[in-house]
């Protein structure tokens, strides 16, 4: 925390919160040091939507934990429910040699899906709402971005895709297409033109576009808003969200994340 420039106070806060997490929903060390590392950052809602009955469950989360998750064990991550309406948040093993920040955009993703009303604009803003968070990790420390396992790999693709991306503000990160931009990911053999279109592809399995509100996914981009200067406004309007987190992207930040990245201008924008 200090390296990402955290106070003092932020850096006590957040001892704070990784001493108060109980063991038996968290039994990580790992994790429940990724969760209390929230703490300071616009995604820090997601602590008391775990561990409090702030939430639409009314209830705290069952279980967070390295285990394989349930009907899929290739996801790196995800949200089912217990026989009592509690969350259970499965963080596939094969992510728990990855560093904490790593772990933190994973934990702040899985936050938003609350209830069981997840269309494709519910992933694309929380696959957003976590690429931005570890864009603002890697600025921190750029070794970050050297990892190849596989959940640092995963953030790395959508790091270079939001980069890319940026419909209102195309020299800043976004998740629609840049005037310009053929696709997000140069040289590779993925045709998705934008960070949104990115996502959609990743997600075959979900059929229906829109979702529910989702305070958590608010709660952050009411945070980014007011950081920013923007409107309130509706995380789930991708258009919103592209201006958002547009508006939200500090210009040291984005320049860390292309040095970190090693991405060169490539033509007009």
């Amino acid at each position: 925390m200090r390296q990402r420039g955290s106070n003092d106070a932020s850096a006590t806060r957040a001892l704070a919160v990784y001493d108060s997490i109980p063991a038996d929903i968290v039994p990580s060390p790992k994790l429940r040091a990724a969760l209390a590392g929230l703490t300071g950052t616009f995604a820090q809602g997601a602590i008391d939507s775990f561990l409090t009955n702030e939430n639409c469950t009314g209830q705290p989360a069952r279980t967070i934990a390295f285990q394989p998750p349930p009907g899929n064990e290739n996801l790196v991550a995800r949200v089912t429910y217990h026989a009592s309406g509690a969350r259970v948040v499965s963080v596939n093993p094969f992510a728990e040699g990855e560093r904490i920040e790593h772990l933190m955009p994973i934990l702040a993703h899985e936050a938003i899906h609350c209830d069981k009303d997840d269309g494709l604009v519910e992933e694309v803003a929380a696959t957003a709402f976590d690429g931005f968070l570890y864009l603002q990790l890697v600025a921190a420390d750029p070794e970050l971005a050297n990892s190849r396992a596989r959940v640092a790999r995963e953030l790395n693709i959508d790091a270079v895709a939001m980069i890319n991306s940026g419909q209102r503000y195309p020299e800043s990160f976004g998740v629609l297409k840049s005037p310009g931009v053929e696709t997000v990911l140069p040289l590779t053999s993925i045709t998705a033109a934008s960070f949104a279109d990115l996502v959609v592809a990743s997600y075959p399995q979900i059929t229906q576009t829109g979702s529910a509100p989702e305070p958590v996914a608010q709660a952050y981009a009411d945070m980014l808003a007011e950081a920013s200067g923007f409107k309130r406004g509706d995380p789930f309007d991708i258009r919103y969200l592209d201006e958002l987190i547009s508006r939200a992207t500090d210009g040291g930040v984005l320049a860390a994340a292309i040095i970190a990245f090693e991405l060169t201008p490539h033509g007009p924008r």
